[in-house]
């Protein structure tokens, strides 16, 4: 029976679906399984009509991403924690400790992008920073070698 207040409506359809919250997630699935190709092949479609949309959405989503982790490892800010450069395209992460190239071998080579997304969803773990690259490089040659790391830096 309709509902002629929206929000009465709106209520009852709220009440349903926490009532019904496990029969509706499997009959979603269910949907999705039965559908799978037919999703599959839309999205492949959509994908290469829309090439250029789809491109500038990454380069968004992959520009926030880039100023969430800078910020978090900048103590708020995306910018250099040592002489505070705020340039974004200056800016990176710092493994504090050394070791960065055998971290990143640890993560099948994942640089740039690919380790801003390992950082977000491992929840931002300790030992990073954001520095500039003078910064990093200013770094990396006043220490000989990475500290606790069996490689030396060249």
């Amino acid at each position: 029976m309709p509902y002629k207040d929206k929000e009465t409506a709106k209520k009852k359809n709220k009440e349903y679906r926490e009532r019904n919250k496990e029969q509706i997630r499997a009959n979603q699935r269910n949907w999705y399984l039965r559908n799978k190709e037919k999703i599959k092949d839309y999205f492949q479609k959509w994908s290469a009509d829309h090439k250029e949309q789809q491109r500038e959405y990454e380069r968004k989503y992959e520009e926030k991403l880039k100023i969430v982790v800078l910020g978090h490892y900048g103590f708020g800010e995306p910018k250099c924690v040592i002489c505070k450069e705020a340039r974004l395209p200056c800016l990176s992460i710092d493994h504090i400790n050394g070791c960065g190239r055998k971290h990143r071998e640890q993560l099948h080579n994942a640089g740039g992008k690919a380790f801003y997304r390992w950082l977000k969803q491992n929840s931002f773990p300790a030992g990073y920073q954001t520095l500039c690259m003078n910064c990093q490089f200013v770094k990396k040659f006043n220490s000989k070698k990475e500290a606790g790391c069996s490689t030396q830096s060249k």
